[in-house]
């Protein structure tokens, strides 16, 4: 409780700000709250690729910021490097990426999707984890733009994953 005895304005005011106010751990965990990871995708290349590692391939947060990473070869050592980049959803954006990982095909989805295609010596893992639901889906050589066959993914999980890779490709 605010109390001040010695000058009753002061008093008055710091009363009033302490109702008003409210205490700075709430806004600590609202600030924190609003900047959640609410779906990440990160991406695991395993065996002969130059980049093996893994990667952030999209990081949604709450408020609608992305992070991502690219594997890229800097010139100067020629060794593969994670380069980071970061984007801000708009609230349609936001929301539609929201709706297709509530969808319910998304949410009954299967732990893991096997390969459809196999390398000689490399493996690629796309890793989808929702917070919100705490929903974690494994594809393995997964690719976006390739035709799958009919109902092998959910369709909802190819649809994210193709509108991840469009959001991706417009912050060129």
């Amino acid at each position: 409780m605010c109390k001040s005895k010695t000058f009753p304005l002061l008093s008055i005011l710091l009363s009033v700000a302490c109702t008003i106010l409210p205490p700075a751990k709430t806004l600590q965990a609202q600030s924190a709250d609003a900047d959640s990871i609410i779906l990440e995708i990160t991406d695991t290349f395993q065996g002969m690729w130059p980049f093996a590692g893994t990667y952030v391939h999209f990081r949604l947060y709450k408020s609608g910021r992305v992070e991502y990473e690219k594997p890229e070869r800097n010139r100067d050592t020629a060794k593969w490097e994670a380069i980071k980049y970061d984007m801000r959803l708009n609230h349609e954006e936001l929301q539609e990426v929201i709706s297709l990982a509530e969808n319910s095909d998304f949410q009954k989805a299967r732990q893991r999707y096997d390969e459809l295609w196999s390398g000689v010596d490399a493996r690629y893992i796309a890793t989808i984890s929702y917070k919100p639901r705490n929903k974690r889906i494994e594809l393995v050589n997964f690719i976006a733009d390739s035709t799958s066959p009919a109902n092998y993914y959910p369709e909802s999980v190819e649809k994210l994953m193709q509108q991840v890779e469009a959001l991706r490709e417009r912050n060129k």
